[in-house]
């Protein structure tokens, strides 16, 4: 089946920038979606324009669940756009043994030599 360009955008538009759901109203492979997408402009300015539409909306939603005082989304929010005021989510590993550090050195991998160890380091 031939898809114009204009019938591709408009499809990529009416999907919200799915590209299966377009290229199964359109008959045709998300493959041959792809390469028209890939070979013309404007079908690739309509795919960023849904999907950057798609963002807007999502984000009008949180918000609308930070307003509603939804801890979740509220949570979310703060550790992605709060980082700098210290809402950033981190592992912390504490350790009370000893350490050993093996050192293995590219030479010793190319001549299938055994890695070389340093012995353990006493406190």
């Amino acid at each position: 089946m031939k898809v114009t360009t204009a019938e591709a955008a408009q499809a990529i538009k009416k999907a919200k920038g799915f590209i299966t759901i377009a290229a199964k109203n359109l008959g045709i492979s998300r493959s041959q979606l792809h390469n028209l997408i890939n070979a013309h402009p404007t079908v690739k300015a309509a795919l960023t324009d849904a999907r950057e539409e798609m963002k807007d909306f999502a984000e009008g939603k949180l918000f609308a669940n930070i307003q509603e005082g939804k801890e979740a989304s509220i949570f979310f929010y703060l550790k992605c756009q709060a980082k700098d005021r210290g809402y950033v989510e981190r592992q912390e590993l504490e350790h009370g043994g000893q350490v050993t550090l093996r050192v293995v050195y590219d030479d010793d991998q190319r001549n299938d030599n055994p890695p070389s160890e340093a012995p353990p380091e006493t406190a």
